[in-house]
């Protein structure tokens, strides 16, 4: 008899849970919604209880927003490529599904990809773009906001990529944690 070991995983914790678990238990369950940044969970931690994932999604994007712009910075660096590092730690298998979704053409990737190394020699972070969700953009879209987005100055597009990175943030928020 073949047995499913699938069924041995624990089940993902609530929002009741989450907000009964001591700080770490918090941070080590919320770590990879900003991508490994342990001091975003840690300091949303503060204001718990939350009534919502969105309560507890605002605070998080209100604490990264907030932040001073070294440390914004170094958050945006350490996100996977959205469209190179398909296989990156943070990503889930929604947001990879996403990314291989595209279906771009030989010549959109070629032309991504140049995109892609001229942004990252502008700004010194990985092109971040929500894949996923409500705000996802279709593929057309989404080729023309990257080449217009290569025209805005380092504190604009920072602000942009930390709005791509709350939206990305909320699925993978919404994933970890069922409502």
């Amino acid at each position: 008899m073949d047995f499913d070991f699938s069924q041995l995983k624990p089940a993902p914790p609530k929002l009741a849970d989450l907000n009964a678990m001591p700080l770490l238990d918090f941070v080590g369950t919320l770590l990879a919604v900003y991508g490994n940044a342990a001091w975003i969970p840690a300091l949303s931690f503060a204001q718990s209880p939350f009534a919502s994932l969105d309560h507890l999604h605002r605070v998080m994007t209100e604490i990264a927003a907030t932040a001073d712009p070294v440390a914004q910075e170094q958050l945006l660096r350490v996100q996977p490529d959205f469209l190179v590092d398909k296989g990156g730690s943070f990503l889930t298998e929604t947001e990879r599904a996403a990314a291989g979704a595209l279906d771009l053409s030989r010549d959109e990737v070629r032309a991504l990809h140049k995109h892609q190394i001229d942004y990252h020699k502008k700004f010194d972070f990985p092109l971040i773009a929500c894949l996923v969700g409500p705000d996802a953009r279709p593929r057309a879209s989404l080729m023309a906001s990257i080449v217009s987005r290569l025209g805005n100055t380092r504190d604009d597009e920072r602000q942009v990529a930390l709005g791509e990175l709350s939206r990305i943030a909320r699925v993978r928020l919404f994933e970890a944690i069922p409502e």
